[in-house]
């Protein structure tokens, strides 16, 4: 039987993704034409959350939409995964930090 943990990472993004996991969560939520390529992050920032997210603010101007960090322990997510969509949820298992692209929820279904 497979976990929620196992099954969320299935779902999940690679860090060196990360541009594609951006563009396709902003064109899926029509927020922006996000007709921009990105480059994807330099390896030597996945596991570096500052760096990361710096990255990742400047990749989202490219494109012209704003984040906003959040950071939550794994008890607080689930909460908080119902209230701050559309999210990329940055997630960092033993074997490399991943992303979660979050259109949406409905009721308890995400």
């Amino acid at each position: 039987m497979i976990s929620v943990a196992e099954n969320v990472l299935a779902h999940c993004w690679l860090a060196d993704q990360a541009c594609d996991a951006l563009v396709q969560l902003v064109r899926c939520c029509k927020i922006s034409a996000a007709s921009e390529t990105l480059a994807s992050p330099p390896p030597s920032i996945y596991n570096h959350t500052s760096k990361f997210s710096i990255w990742l603010d400047e990749a989202a101007s490219q494109l012209g939409v704003e984040i906003e960090e959040i950071e939550a322990s794994y008890s607080e997510a689930a909460r908080m995964i119902h209230v701050i969509d559309p999210s990329l949820i940055r997630i960092a298992p033993a074997n490399g930090p991943c992303l979660l692209a979050v259109l949406g929820s409905r009721g308890k279904f995400v």
